[in-house]
């Protein structure tokens, strides 16, 4: 029983973490530290013969394979991640409550792989605006989380991940996180999104 109580507390504590992770990824974008979906646009992560030196003029990078505003294959919620080196392209069935995430490259055409079995994600519905609240602003209901499994896993990677929750049902519009990611030999945390318009929009 003491086993018991203790596990609740712990969700809760989670629940609790992830709900402040979201509120200040979410509604207050400055001043909470770098957003994980990876550096801004006007400061790339170095790659293999690019220099390191500084690009305080967005307009004049040339930023390659990056995909700014272009639709994924699959139309769905595009988060980046890896300081766009890689993308998740999420897509959900309301009516089934099934989300599959599908992992494509920088430029958005070809699969990427993740060197995971899993990808956890926490998201908050929105709910009806609150009798007290101004113009756009928003009630939340509780943190929720599904937990997405590989699809056709290869040495612990994979392209495609699926998963399922009645929570997903019926739902239009949600805050999310990525809870981690492994990619290109890193790890990154936390990757805040908002569903269905992705996190493009957080890194500017």
């Amino acid at each position: 029983m003491a086993g018991k109580q203790v596990a609740t507390g712990s969700r809760v504590t989670a629940r609790a973490e992830f709900a402040a992770v979201l509120a200040c990824g979410m509604w207050v974008l400055t001043g909470c530290g770098p957003s994980q979906m990876g550096p801004k646009p006007e400061a790339p992560v170095p790659t293999a013969g690019h220099d390191e030196h500084g690009h305080d003029d967005h307009a004049g990078h040339d930023h390659g394979d990056h995909a700014h505003g272009k639709e994924g294959p699959h139309k769905g919620t595009i988060v980046v991640v890896a300081g766009h080196g890689a993308h998740v392209e999420l897509v959900l069935d309301a009516a089934e409550g099934k989300l599959t995430a599908y992992i494509l490259d920088g430029s958005l055409e070809k699969p990427a792989k993740f060197k995971q079995e899993t990808l956890a994600i926490g998201f908050i519905p929105k709910g009806a605006p609150a009798t007290d609240a101004k113009p756009g602003e928003e009630t939340l209901s509780d943190t929720e989380e599904i937990v997405l499994k590989a699809v056709n896993a290869e040495a612990g990677e994979a392209s495609e991940f699926v998963g399922q929750s009645d929570k997903l049902k019926g739902l239009a519009k949600f805050d999310g996180l990525i809870n981690a990611v492994s990619f290109g030999g890193k790890d990154y945390k936390e990757v805040k999104f908002e569903f269905p318009e992705g996190n493009e929009h957080m890194a500017h």
